[in-house]
């Protein structure tokens, strides 16, 4: 599921992981779209085509954050 900006974008996982349990966790994007994929299998797929990713000094941020996605917990 996509939600944001051109400044902030969201794409939620929908797999359930289990604590002190290793996983790889890829995230690709293509024509269009951001791709998760958790031990090489699709999680989540969001289009986010009306968007572009440039290059930026913005920090990458993964697990939870606080509403306004500014720092992660």
């Amino acid at each position: 599921m996509f939600t944001g900006s051109p400044q902030v974008i969201v794409l939620k996982s929908y797999s359930r992981l289990v604590r002190s349990k290793w996983y790889t966790l890829t995230f690709t994007y293509d024509s269009g779209y951001l791709l998760i994929y958790v031990n090489g299998v699709l999680d989540s797929a969001s289009d986010i085509s009306p968007y572009k990713i440039y290059k930026n000094s913005h920090n990458f941020m993964m697990g939870p954050s606080n509403k306004d996605h500014t720092s992660c917990a």
